[in-house]
């Protein structure tokens, strides 16, 4: 069949709270690189990361007055970043899963768009989360979706 698109930004969470939380693209791709992800991490770190001082969320979470959870308890930057890519990861999981719960066809494959998509620590999190593969688009620019949605809508 024809491939489905999901036009992104339906949750709050992601590199936006990444950049407010001071990390930088150059800091997190040094850090995703010393992440070993065959070994595991605190899951005492429960987060959901909004971005600092923002209150709400629409997706897969309805709840106006959602406030971020971002305790880093401690922990190193490589244990805080993996935590929070993880948990990002977990709301993507999350989404999919409500979508399915209403009749959408659980992905077989993603194509990522964005900056998360070059990391391929974070697509291996993913993977990982999901369950399935995460590919890098044909094209990593946002408005892609959109452009797509008005030719095909």
């Amino acid at each position: 069949g024809s491939p489905l698109w999901l036009v992104g930004g339906a949750s709050n969470v992601g590199g936006r709270t990444l950049k407010e939380l001071g990390f930088s693209g150059a800091e997190i791709t040094f850090l995703s690189g010393k992440m070993d992800l065959d070994k595991s991490f605190s899951k005492d770190l429960k987060l959901y990361p909004l971005p600092p001082g923002s209150r709400g969320e629409r997706f897969p979470v309805n709840d106006p007055n959602l406030t971020p959870a971002l305790d880093r308890a401690g922990s190193s930057d490589v244990e805080y970043l993996r935590a929070i890519l993880d948990s990002i990861a977990e709301v993507e999981r999350r989404g999919f899963c409500l979508l399915e719960e209403f009749g959408a066809p659980y992905p077989t494959v993603v194509y990522s768009a964005g900056g998360g998509a070059y990391n391929p620590t974070y697509s291996k999190i993913r993977e990982r989360k999901l369950g399935v593969p995460v590919r890098i688009g044909d094209s990593t620019d946002a408005c892609v979706g959109a452009a797509l949605l008005a030719e095909f809508g």
